[in-house]
């Protein structure tokens, strides 16, 4: 707090009027008063020295090294640099006399961080004081900080999703200095947040503060949302806004040591199934429940698919010879094997329209029937190069869709008449082929398909007309996608978010959130592979364990 003490001048003098008579009285003339003369004072505080940094900035930043005072808005600034010797004392208490008019008087005081009024501006106040004639007037003057730098932090930046909750929204504003701006004054400028999320489920208590005093909250209602509380303040130079995004309530089961888990699918059956390596099949139910039942025959389960018969195949590598497979799970445990030519890996297996599974190796396109019977096809383009298949679905319009990447191209595979028709993905952004453009195609409830290309997400009709629906700024090696009951497209990453996994969830055709799991001591944070219960969850896959998000 600032002190402008002020004192008033002498007036005149008269004598007491003397009657002769005839001659007329003579008035006594009203003394004049003169000019006040208005002293500023800085003192130390009944707490802490004004000395460097601890003097405390509701007073005067710890950075002021000047004080200007401009009385009634007119004439030159009177300075006061601070422990001037003329003009502060042994006990850091300065002072500075002003000439200040009788009457309703204006000060505009400032504080800078040079001498002579100088540099940045650090502080200021202007207050209105009586300054009487012949008397001494003090005026308290607090001095509001100039912001020049504003943080904002949240009390929890990982809201649980569907739960209702207030969230403490701290903001600190720095003067130039460096100085936290701090009551009883306020902020010279004010300082406006703003809610970067657009879904509605979050809002500010208040998005105006004036002061260091003013408390804000962010109230969150429990639904998909995300972004990020920003501010802004006139002049200011730097902000840090705080990003928020709710978190999903996620528990793991860890599986056996020394196994992993892949490619986690919803069985004819209702529980989820997925292959656990080495030599393993797992089984968990929604309720938690987990079975793990060794594969015969040495074999290593790869890609999953629920049979159109009830059964669960799946492709397998032999671990004790270079052979590869298809296995057949019957409702009764019973497991059969069908041999495959080819040494090379079942990438993806899947039921088709035509009611036989389908399968893709390198360069080739495999047809099992459920009864055994495989035929294999060589894929290749017009100029007879093998086509590159990097992904492999049941398209809406009982075709079977596959990404190519030799190409970067979205192709569609004729069940009756085996033909291929390729829509190009590069075009909508150019530059070379690569080997892994685009994966991971699935279709959609909407009887679009779905897919990642040069890591984005797109989405195409079944005539090849294609639209981007999610491009990170930082790029997500996505490896998973799944629709919710919502009809909601969920994507897992295996870029980790603070340490943790990555959840994704588009809807409406934009990013709502992107949400952590929780990690567990040893397990890998790449999530494998994402699954849609029948209960409403998303299950998935990672390292050594199978988890289950409540989306």
């Amino acid at each position: 707090m600032l002190l402008l003490c002020a004192c008033g001048g002498g007036g005149g003098g008269g004598s007491s009027p003397v009657i002769v008579a005839p001659a007329t009285p003579t008035p006594v003339p009203t003394p004049t008063p003169g000019p006040g003369t208005a002293t500023f004072a800085l003192s130390p505080d009944a707490t802490s020295s004004i000395t460097g940094a601890q003097r405390r900035p509701r007073y005067v930043s710890a950075s002021t090294a000047s004080i200007t005072i401009v009385v009634n808005g007119a004439g030159t600034a009177s300075v006061l640099n601070l422990y001037d010797p003329a003009h502060c004392d042994a006990s850091k208490k300065c002072t500075l006399g002003l000439s200040a008019p009788p009457g309703n008087d204006t000060f505009l005081v400032s504080a800078y961080d040079q001498p002579n009024g100088a540099g940045n501006l650090l502080s200021r106040a202007t207050v209105s004081a009586v300054i009487a004639a012949n008397a001494v007037t003090v005026v308290p003057a607090i001095l509001s900080g100039n912001v020049a730098a504003i943080t904002v932090t949240l009390g929890n930046a990982l809201p649980a999703l569907h739960q209702t909750t207030t969230i403490p929204v701290t903001v600190v504003a720095k003067d130039a200095g460096g100085n936290t701006i701090v009551g009883p004054g306020g902020y010279l400028y004010p300082i406006t947040l703003t809610d970067s999320d657009g879904s509605g489920h979050s809002s500010l208590s208040k998005t105006t503060l004036n002061g260091p005093g003013d408390v804000v909250t962010l109230q969150y209602d429990g639904g998909y949302a995300g972004g990020a509380v920003g501010a802004s303040a006139l002049g200011a130079q730097t902000t840090t806004a705080a990003a928020f995004a709710p978190s999903s309530a996620t528990t793991e089961t860890p599986l056996s040591p020394n196994r992993t888990a892949h490619s986690i699918i919803v069985g004819p059956d209702g529980a989820l199934w997925f292959a656990e390596q080495p030599g393993y099949l797992g089984r968990i139910t929604t309720g938690g429940a987990l079975t793990e039942t060794l594969v015969p025959g040495n074999w290593n389960p790869a890609v999953l698919c629920a049979g159109p018969d009830g059964a669960i195949w799946f492709s397998a590598q032999n671990m004790s010879n270079p052979s590869s497979a298809i296995l057949r799970r019957a409702t009764d445990g019973t497991i059969s094997v069908f041999p495959l030519a080819s040494g090379y890996q079942v990438e993806n297996i899947v039921a088709a329209a035509d009611g036989n599974l389908w399968f893709n190796q390198t360069g080739q396109l495999g047809r099992i029937t459920p009864q055994g019977a495989i035929t294999m096809m060589h894929l290749t383009d017009a100029n007879s190069n093998p086509l590159h298949v990097d992904s492999l679905t049941a398209g809406p319009d009982n075709a079977l869709w596959f990404g190519e990447g030799g190409y970067d191209a979205l192709d569609r595979f004729d069940l009756t008449t085996q033909a291929i028709t390729m829509h190009l993905v590069r075009p909508l952004f150019g530059g070379t082929p690569t080997a892994a453009d685009p994966t991971i195609v699935i279709a959609g409830p909407d009887q679009r398909l779905y897919f990642s290309a040069f890591l984005m997400l797109l989405s195409s009709d079944t005539a090849g007309n294609m639209t981007t629906i999610y491009s990170p700024v930082n790029g997500i090696g996505y490896v998973s996608l799944a629709f919710a009951p919502d009809a909601s497209l969920w994507f897992a990453g295996a870029a980790a978010q603070n340490g943790k996994p990555q959840f994704g969830r588009i809807a409406g055709g934009a990013e709502v959130t992107i949400t952590g799991t929780t990690a567990q001591s040893g397990i890998p944070s790449v999530i494998d592979s994402l699954a849609a219960g029948p209960d409403g969850a998303l299950y998935y896959t990672r390292g050594n364990a199978v988890g289950r998000m409540v989306p």
